[in-house]
């Protein structure tokens, strides 16, 4: 449209002229009209002059901007990629705490396990100390037993020699007594010693019965030892075992405090890093804030400047209507114009694919950042993992010693074992503790990235914005210099028209000179513009670059301390697993050891209850023993007192002296009763009580000063007579013994049971 009103209006000129050159009009008019458009043309060449270097300014600051766009587009990436880990720490938190549920879950159902194992392992005291204690009854047993057997000995010898005694005295009797009588203490005779040999073969038997169950015993005694030696060791094992197992909790504590540490020092290094990029990020609002205020008044100032070129543009086409032009200036004019739009088309395409070049470089950015964000937060997920690996290892080792400790059979061992346990509980709530407040820390952060995610979606849409509106001036700019080329390219052929006037009149004039060095000064400007474009566009690639390779090398610094972390931390779990899986194999041998001496003190507890029965049956068989002695109606007085003293012996190590004080008192009084009863003296051959048989007058009334006195209760089993009985030494019922103190003086109470 501006051609078609140039080319009308140079027309009209042309008509104007033909009608001034037809009415007379001189060429001095013409010449005036001329010097007042090249005037006219000058100023309008100032102005455009004055707005491309203002236009230059503004391209200048839309680079800048796009500069500072591009880096606030790394900002929000990074808070993005901050605010996707905080996202990561709070879903591992909420992971800490199942994993901390699922712990105390363990644990309590460990302790439950524990107090099953300690009651167990307090039965199993409790039965080895049975054990023991019927050790120490079956060992004093079979002393008894031994005594008993060497006092049947003894007494089985006795008898023999009372045998041989009462064969002299039959057969000194045999010539002093009538064949009646001599029958009749033949038969007596006879049948005390069938009785005799009855009783002798009867503890011979039970000789020989004690004999196999005192071997039998010592068997069991030597069986006990050795098992007493191997819970002694065990015992041992387990206190070693005990000892490296405190070690090792040491050690775990002092890792988990230094991986604590670690994670604090980590998370106040990002959260300074996130303090940091807020803070710029609030800087860079402010900034862009001020530069869209400076970009809107450059703005109405543009359009106050595009509506002076309108009237100024409207007076040169005013002008320009008074002003013949020439073909070869017009020419020169649309070249000079194809080289300036060719200008502007190649600076504009620089830009496009500056700015192209720059969208695709934020791309790849965002991408490597989202790759990196993954990366991170797959390694996050991972320390997680192993964070719970090594709490639950913890606990684990925590739980072990605790078992280990419980089998120990001491006593102290258990307190330390339950003030141990009291610690790991401590423990366990301070990290309780701890994780609560690492999650309202969580919280709070993942609210500051709530915040931190609005402001970047504000800054987006700013950005989006700022773009547009850098765009619409790139297009007004274009515009204008178009114009501006436009309002040149007439100016240049009326310029041109008056050359050609001025050549053919051989007159040049001085306006044409200071034209044309005009024309080469903007040109010249415009290659100056352009060079300090090139220039910033370089300079701000550099900052690019620069940024790039510091954000590649801190990301760099954090994979390698996030890979070191992860080969230190995974060093350390597999070395807890290979202590864990060494503690558990001896943990299971030691409960299979003690299940194994469980079922080996229930075998000894059986045989020693089959052992009490077999000697309670002894003890009875023993006791009625003596009771089929006490009625032996025949022997002499001098004859029956090794007897007597023997049975008297006998009484006090009767097997009816149990352990308690009142059961041998018992046992004694049966046995003197009878002794006041035999008392009365009874003649069997007169049947009458108040003499015996020497002192029968009816038979030995001859005889009587050659006879010995017979007591008709100095029987084999008869026991010693009151005056015995009645003896002023002191005796012991602990010890079973005379002459050596009282029961209420011996020192031996408190060993007796």
């Amino acid at each position: 449209e501006l051609l078609q009103q140039q080319q009308q209006q140079q027309q009209q000129q042309q008509q104007q002229q033909q009608q001034d050159s037809s009415n007379g009009i001189g060429r001095e008019e013409q010449q005036a009209l001329i010097e007042t458009a090249t005037k006219h043309l000058h100023d309008a060449d100032e102005k455009i002059s004055t707005l491309e270097i203002k236009l230059q300014e503004f391209q200048a600051q839309a680079v800048e901007d796009d500069a500072k766009l591009v880096l606030k587009v790394t900002t929000d990436s990074l808070r993005s990629k901050l605010e996707a880990a905080l996202r990561d720490a709070t879903h591992s938190e909420d992971q800490l705490h199942e994993v901390q549920a699922r712990l105390d879950h363990e644990a309590e159902v460990r302790r439950a396990k524990e107090t099953e194992a300690e009651t167990k392992l307090r039965q199993a005291d409790a039965d080895l100390q049975e054990s023991q204690v019927l050790l120490a009854k079956n060992e004093r047993l079979i002393k008894s037993l031994e005594e008993k057997a060497k006092d049947y000995e003894v007494s089985i010898a006795k008898r023999e020699q009372e045998i041989v005694g009462l064969k002299s005295e039959l057969e000194d009797l045999a010539g002093m007594v009538q064949s009646e009588e001599i029958d009749r203490m033949r038969k007596v005779w006879e049948h005390e010693k069938r009785r005799l040999e009855e009783a002798i073969a009867e503890d011979i038997t039970v000789i020989a019965g004690l004999r196999s169950e005192i071997q039998v015993l010592e068997n069991n005694e030597e069986d006990l030892l050795i098992r007493m030696t191997e819970l002694e060791e065990t015992v041992i094992d387990l206190g070693e075992s005990k000892e490296a197992l405190e070690s090792e909790i040491a050690q775990l504590r002092e890792q988990w405090n230094g991986a604590q540490d670690q994670f604090t020092k980590e998370r106040s290094v990002l959260e300074s890093k996130v303090s940091e990029v807020e803070k710029a990020s609030e800087t860079r609002i402010a900034d862009m804030k001020e530069k869209m205020d400076s970009l809107e008044a450059v703005a109405s100032k543009v359009e106050a400047w595009k509506e002076q070129c309108e009237a100024m543009q409207l007076e040169v086409i005013q002008q320009n209507a008074k002003i013949e032009d020439s073909g070869l200036e017009l020419a020169e004019a649309q070249a000079q114009r194809d080289s300036f739009k060719e200008e502007s088309a190649a600076v504009r395409k620089q830009l496009e694919d500056r700015i192209s070049q720059l969208q695709l470089d934020h791309a790849k950015d965002i991408a490597t950042i989202q790759e990196e964000h993954k990366a991170a937060q797959d390694e996050k997920s991972q320390l997680a993992d192993k964070v719970s690996e090594l709490e639950a290892a913890l606990a684990l080792a925590i739980s072990t010693p605790a078992k280990a400790a419980t089998k120990n059979e001491a006593d102290s061992v258990v307190a330390e074992t339950a003030t141990n346990q009291s610690d790991l509980v401590e423990e366990i709530a301070n990290l309780k503790l701890m994780v609560h407040d690492l999650t309202r820390e969580n919280v709070t952060v993942g609210n500051v990235n709530k915040k931190l995610m609005q402001e970047h979606d504000n800054l987006m849409e700013a950005h989006k914005h700022v773009e547009t509106e850098c765009l619409k001036l790139m297009d007004e700019v274009e515009r204008l210099h178009a114009e501006s080329l436009a309002t040149e390219g007439g100016s240049e052929v009326t310029e041109h028209k008056e050359e050609l006037e001025q050549m053919e009149s051989s007159e040049p004039s001085e306006a044409s000179k200071e034209s044309a060095a005009e024309n080469l000064a903007a040109a010249a400007a415009q290659s100056q513009s352009v060079i300090r474009l090139e220039g910033l566009l370089k300079e701000k690639q550099a900052l690019l670059d620069r940024l790039t390779k510091t954000h590649a090398s801190d990301m760099r610094d954090l994979r390698q301390r996030y890979v070191d972390l992860d080969r230190s931390r995974a060093h350390e779990v597999g070395q807890l697993n290979k202590e864990l899986t060494e503690l558990e194999s001896l943990i299971e041998s030691k409960i299979f050891h003690e299940a194994d001496l469980e079922e080996e003190v229930q075998r000894k507890q059986s045989q020693i209850d089959r052992l009490q029965q077999e000697v309670s049956d002894l003890k009875r068989q023993l006791s009625a023993t003596p009771s089929g002695t006490n009625n032996s109606p025949y022997m002499s007085t001098s004859r029956s007192m090794p007897s007597r003293n023997y049975q008297a012996q006998d009484h006090q190590r009767s097997p009816l002296a149990v352990p308690v004080r009142t059961q041998s008192l018992k046992a004694s009084s049966p046995v003197a009763k009878p002794i006041e009863d035999d008392e009365v003296l009874f003649c069997e051959i007169c049947e009458i009580e108040g003499h015996d048989i020497i002192s029968c007058k009816a038979v030995f009334s001859a005889n009587k000063s050659g006879m010995g006195k017979y007591d008709a209760s100095s029987s084999i089993s008869s026991t010693p007579v009151p005056s015995e009985m009645e003896d002023d030494r002191p005796y012991c019922e602990n010890c079973e013994e005379f002459g050596l103190h009282y029961t209420d003086e011996c020192p031996n109470e408190s060993l007796t049971y």
